[in-house]
């Protein structure tokens, strides 16, 4: 199966994983220097998601990333990135 990635909107988003969905990818294009954050806010009781943080050659940039809390990262280059 192949995931394909859905452009990220700038601004506040509500995103909404159901349990038959377990992947979702978002991508998003930046410049060098801007910074990229969330903060999270709810998970359903019992259910554990992680986000990565992905440069367009394919790095992870973060550490999995536990949903809980806040999260932001300083873009070095430009490009698109992938949630």
């Amino acid at each position: 199966m192949t995931t394909v990635a859905v452009p990220l909107p700038s601004g506040e988003q509500v995103l909404t994983l159901s349990p038959d969905s377990r992947t979702r990818v978002f991508a998003f294009d930046a410049l060098a220097g801007q910074s990229f954050g969330y903060d999270f806010r709810a998970l359903t009781a019992g259910a554990a998601a992680t986000l990565y943080l992905i440069d367009s050659q394919g790095n992870r940039l973060n550490y999995p990333q536990s949903c809980s809390g806040d999260f932001s990262y300083t873009l070095s280059s430009a490009g698109r990135y992938y949630l």
